[in-house]
C-alpha cells in the first residue's frame, strides 16, 4: 500500500478504522443494548396487562379484548379452575411444557405480580404472572412476549448503521482526495527543492510559514541549505588559497631548476641554490600533509571512532620537550594535572603540536601551558590554557583564526589551526582564544575519562 496514491493510503486507513469501529459497535451493541430492551419489553407487559384488569384491582372486565384475537405485541392467557384460557392460536404457539411450567409458577408464586423469563426453542419468552381472586375464586393472568421486538429492534439498528457507514466511506473518498493533496502539496514542493539540491541550485530558500511536522521539515531542509552554501563557498575559498599556496612553492622550484640547467644559480651558489628548492620542497610537503591530513579528519567526522584512556599530561610533556629547540631562549610555564583524555593518542598529538608551534612562532620570552580539572553536572572536563607573551590577536581575527588558510598577522597562511578545531570537535571538546591582559591565549576544554587523577604531574 506504500506504492499506491496518497490519497489512496488516507483512504484505506480511514476505511480500516471505520471497519474496526462498526465490528466493535456490532458486537458491543447487544450486550450494552439488550437490557435497556429487556425491561422495555417488561414495561410493555405491564401496561398491556393494565388495559385488561379492572381498575379497582379486585376483579377481570371479560369484555374488555380478552377472548378476542390480539394484533399486539403482548399477549394474554387466563388460568382458572386448573386450565387456559385463551384464544385458540395463543394456545397453539406455546408448548405444554411452558404451559405446565407456568402453571406451576402461578401456583407457587407468593407476590401478587412476578416477572418471568423462559427459553423455549431458539427464543426467548418474556412473561408476567398477576394473581387475583374473584367471588373467592383465584385465578392468573399470564401475560407474555416474544423477543422477536428485541432481535428485529437490533437488526434494524446494524442495518442502518451499516448504511450510514457506507454513506460515510463514500463521502469519505473525497475528504480524503482533498486531505492527501493538502498535505502533499508543501511535500511536493520540498521534493522539488530538495532536487534542485541534488543538481548544486542551493540558492533559492525554501518558505513555508507552517508550525507543523511538514513545516519542522522544511525549516531542517532550510538549514541544510544554508549550510551547503556556507560549504559551498568554504570549498571554493579553501580551493583558491590551497591553488595559491601550492603555486608558490612550485612555481619557486621550477625557475630554480630551470636556471640551474641554464648555468645561472639565483641565490649565489649551487648549494644555496639547492638549499632554497629544498626548504621550497619542504614547504610543499607540509601543506600537502596537512590538506591530507584536514581532510582524513573530514573523513573520521562521519565515522564512528574507537578511544581509548590518553594520558594527555604525558604526550603535552612529551611535545613540549621535542618542541623546546626550535626556540632555546624561551621559557616554559608548565602545569597540567594527571588526566585521561578517552580519545586518539596520535590526533591529540597533532593538535597539541600545531597549538604549540603557533605559540613559538609568536612568543617573546614566555610560553604558557597550563590546565585545570572541572566538574559540572557529574561530568569532569579538563581546561587547557595555552598562550605566550607576544602581541595580542587582532580582534578580528578572533572569529575567523580557526578557518582553514586564514591570514595571520605575519601574513602566513595554514591549516594548522583549522586541523587542532577538528580534531578537538571529534573528541567532543570545545577550543576558543581570548586575550588575556593583552596576552594571547587558546583554551581547550576536553571531557575526562574516570581514570583521571587530580595529583599535578610535570
Amino acid at each position: 500500500m506504500r506504492n499506491r496514491p496518497l490519497a489512496v493510503q488516507i483512504w484505506f486507513v480511514f476505511t480500516g478504522i471505520m471497519t474496526i469501529v462498526l465490528c466493535l459497535v456490532i458486537v458491543l451493541i447487544p450486550v450494552l443494548v439488550r437490557p435497556f430492551l429487556v425491561q422495555d419489553t417488561y414495561t410493555r407487559i405491564k401496561e398491556a396487562q393494565a388495559l385488561l384488569w379492572d381498575r379497582t384491582g379486585n376483579s377481570l372486565d371479560p369484555g374488555k379484548r380478552f377472548g378476542q384475537k390480539e394484533s399486539g405485541v403482548v399477549r394474554h392467557l387466563l388460568y382458572a379452575d386448573g386450565s387456559w384460557m385463551a384464544p385458540p392460536f395463543a394456545i397453539a404457539s406455546l408448548s405444554p411444557e411452558f404451559l405446565s411450567q407456568a402453571q406451576e409458577q402461578a401456583l407457587t408464586q407468593a407476590e401478587p405480580i412476578k416477572e418471568y423469563k423462559s427459553k423455549v426453542g431458539n427464543r426467548t419468552l418474556y412473561y408476567m404472572i398477576r394473581s387475583a381472586q374473584t367471588e373467592g375464586q383465584a385465578f392468573f393472568l399470564l401475560s407474555y412476549a416474544w423477543d422477536t421486538y428485541q432481535r428485529e429492534f437490533i437488526s434494524s439498528f446494524i442495518r442502518q448503521l451499516f448504511g450510514m457507514a457506507l454513506l460515510v466511506l463514500i463521502a469519505s473518498f473525497p475528504f480524503s482526495y482533498w486531505l492527501s493533496k493538502y498535505l502533499s502539496r508543501p511535500l511536493v514542493q520540498i521534493e522539488k527543492h530538495v532536487e534542485r539540491l541534488a543538481e548544486r541550485d542551493w540558492h533559492s530558500p525554501l518558505l513555508l510559514e507552517r508550525k507543523d511536522e511538514i513545516g519542522r521539515l522544511a525549516a531542517s531542509v532550510e538549514r541544510m541549505r544554508r549550510r551547503l552554501v556556507r560549504q559551498d563557498e568554504t570549498q571554493r575559498t579553501l580551493l583558491q588559497n590551497i591553488s595559491h599556496e601550492l603555486k608558490t612553492p612550485i612555481m619557486v622550484i621550477r625557475s630554480y631548476a630551470q636556471a640551474i640547467m641554464d648555468g645561472m644559480y639565483p641565490s649565489g651558489d649551487l648549494p644555496q641554490t639547492v638549499d632554497v628548492i629544498e626548504k621550497e620542497a619542504e614547504r610543499l610537503e607540509r601543506q600537502v600533509r596537512q590538506l591530507l591530513y584536514l581532510t582524513k579528519l573530514d573523513y573520521l567526522a562521519a565515522e564512528e571512532q574507537v578511544f581509548y584512556p590518553v594520558p594527555l599530561a604525558k604526550i603535552a610533556g612529551e611535545t613540549i620537550q621535542r618542541l623546546r629547540w626550535r626556540r632555546p631562549e624561551l621559557a616554559w610555564v608548565y602545569d597540567i594535572p594527571s588526566a585521561h583524555i578517552l580519545g586518539n593518542e596520535e590526533q591529540l598529538r597533532t593538535a597539541l603540536e600545531n597549538v604549540l608551534d603557533n605559540q613559538i612562532r609568536y612568543a617573546k620570552r614566555t610560553i604558557f601551558v597550563t590546565g585545570e580539572v572541572q566538574n559540572e553536572e557529574h561530568k569532569s572536563f579538563l581546561l587547557l590554557r595555552l598562550g605566550n607573551d607576544g602581541p595580542p590577536i587582532p580582534t578580528e581575527s578572533i572569529q575567523t583564526i580557526f578557518e582553514p588558510y586564514r591570514k595571520g598577522a605575519d601574513g602566513q597562511f595554514g591549516l594548522g589551526l583549522a586541523i587542532v578545531q577538528r580534531i578537538v570537535a571529534l573528541h567532543h571538546g570545545k577550543i576558543w582564544v581570548k586575550n588575556e591582559e593583552n596576552r594571547p591565549f587558546f583554551f581547550i576544554r576536553l571531557p575526562l575519562t574516570k581514570e583521571t587523577k587530580n595529583s599535578p604531574s610535570d
